[in-house]
């Protein structure tokens, strides 16, 4: 059968089909596979008529995407007589609405061309790219879980060297045969190490999605003054630093290192922004709204706030970056960048019950406006026991258990807590405490326990042994905040201290749990 046979024969084919039946058409053969019949209604698919395509024999070319010309003619001669293929491409409507269609043929024997059937496929690819996307989302989720775990085990264990390395520098520093350069350089160590410990605590608290930390009152104002001078440093002699503080700052009541990591990270990713130099306003101000105001994602309800402005005069933000830009997955860094700037800074203003605002346009810089809710100490009070530190050891001291896995971590202690004219017994697990709970002699008064523990968490451990001893006095430590452990507004007895230790903060901790009147 002829190329025109064949066509006639499809032309009776089209009165037969039913309403939206597949479109049929014939495709010569030959380098461009034109289109030389249809079968059924190509109207529906493509918006044009069939005396459109009768007058145009050129149209189906120039309705198919031009980067998607050659894919059914490339698929056709690769094939072999009597032989079936498939394709899906694109075409655009005689409105300008574009369709992916699938289109499946088969080489009919001679020269008489290909047979093909084409069906509307849009609907379904695009149920497709969507599903992949939930799975990329999905999959970046794992990625960043496994991220998130790994990252609290690692400061984990760097927690428990820095209380190592604080608690040792104190015990040392108390040396009265050591010189003065001996001690300054001590301080020096120990100035670092806390530093150290703020970088691991946002580690962990990113880890646990935690908000906040260790809340208290906190100045805005005199942070941002405070690292002015990090800051010019930062921003090298290309980049003109502007402060812009008001006189007294409202008072914040928050975790004055999570304050301090939003506004480095706005600073850092303006540097990255300008480089050719510029200028670097950051303001810090008292604001009232008045009405909501729209942020990236949020909306800042009417109230006082704090405002943080960090705005650089670099090339700006463009609009399809703009739309992604707290995507923690991505980065306007290129491959040098992570992308979690911008997350944490939103994760930590909406934390607070704050929101940050985006001003921007091409050439004309970029401006963040972080909002900061001011509200009265006693509605963020944390709920955890503190203890305060205290002028002197108790009289006669406490028979005590210790309960640490860290080998360096409960040395010190121990030595901390002997000084105190404790008397101490030291173990690495949850089985070893309680069998050295039930048989020393005389009793256990007061335990010191880690909450994470090989064998058992420090609360199960707690619960086992104040079931031999009711009321047993107790001082939690871990690297964790109380809610990150799934205690939420309080719930643990006794007192709970954060690693790393500060020196002497689990002896002032005993004698609060523990008074002398034991």
């Amino acid at each position: 059968m002829g190329t025109h046979d064949f066509g006639k024969a499809l032309r009776r084919i089209a009165h037969a089909l039913p309403d939206g039946s597949p479109l049929i058409l014939l495709r010569a053969r030959g380098p461009d596979a034109r289109v030389t019949a249809f079968a059924g209604d190509p109207e529906s698919l493509t918006g044009y008529t069939l005396a459109d395509f009768r007058e145009r024999p050129g149209l189906w070319r120039e309705i198919v995407h031009p980067d998607d010309l050659e894919v059914t003619p490339t698929a056709i001669a690769e094939l072999r007589s009597g032989a079936t293929g498939e394709v899906t491409y694109r075409i655009r409507m005689r409105d300008g609405e574009e369709r992916q269609v699938r289109e499946r043929f088969r080489l009919l024997p001679g020269e008489a061309g290909a047979a093909c059937t084409l069906e509307d496929v849009t609907s379904e690819r695009r149920m497709a790219e969507r599903l992949a996307s939930i799975e990329s989302r999905m999959w970046h989720s794992q990625r960043m879980e496994a991220l998130g775990t790994l990252a609290g085990g690692i400061a984990h264990d760097f927690n428990n060297l820095l209380t190592a390395l604080l608690t040792t520098a104190q015990l040392v520093a108390q040396e009265e045969s050591l010189s003065r350069q001996a001690k300054e350089d001590l301080l020096v160590i120990q100035g670092a190490a806390n530093r150290g410990a703020a970088l691991v605590r946002q580690i962990l608290d990113f880890a646990a999605r935690e908000s906040e930390s260790r809340v208290g009152p906190a100045d805005l104002g005199r942070v941002a003054r405070d690292l002015g001078g990090i800051l010019e440093r930062t921003l090298g002699e290309d980049i003109e630093l502007e402060l812009d503080i008001d006189e007294e700052v409202w008072p914040l009541y928050c975790d004055a290192a999570q304050v301090e990591q939003v506004l480095l990270n706005l600073v850092f990713n303006a540097r990255e922004a300008m480089k050719r130099g510029g200028r670097l306003r950051v303001a810090v101000r008292n604001e009232t709204v008045e009405g909501e105001l729209g942020a990236e994602g949020d909306v800042i309800a009417p109230g006082r706030y704090v405002r943080l402005t960090v705005a650089d005069t670099g090339p700006g933000i463009p609009l399809h970056v703009r739309e992604s830009i707290f995507n923690p997955y991505v980065s306007t860094k290129g491959s040098t960048g992570s992308g979690f700037g911008l997350a944490t800074v939103r994760r930590i203003a909406r934390g607070y019950g704050g929101a940050v605002r985006l001003k921007t346009a091409p050439g004309q810089g970029a401006c963040f406006d972080v909002y900061l809710p001011v509200r009265p100490a006693d509605r963020r009070a944390p709920a955890v026991v503190r203890a305060a530190n205290g002028d002197a050891p108790a009289a006669g001291g406490l028979r005590l258990l210790l309960v640490e896995d860290d080998p360096q971590v409960r040395e010190t202690l121990e030595r901390e807590l002997r000084a105190e004219g404790h008397s101490v017994v030291s173990v690495g697990t949850a089985g070893e405490a309680q069998a050295a709970f039930d048989s020393a002699r005389p009793r256990i008064e007061a335990v010191v326990i880690d909450m994470m523990l090989p064998d058992r968490d420090g609360w199960e451990l707690y619960r086992a042994l104040s079931r031999r001893a009711t009321g047993l006095p107790v001082v939690f430590v871990s690297g964790y905040a109380p809610e990150a452990l799934g205690f939420e507004g309080g719930g643990l007895p006794g007192a709970f201290l954060r690693k790393p230790l500060e020196p002497g903060s689990v002896a002032a901790a005993v004698r609060a749990a523990a008074p002398p009147s034991l």
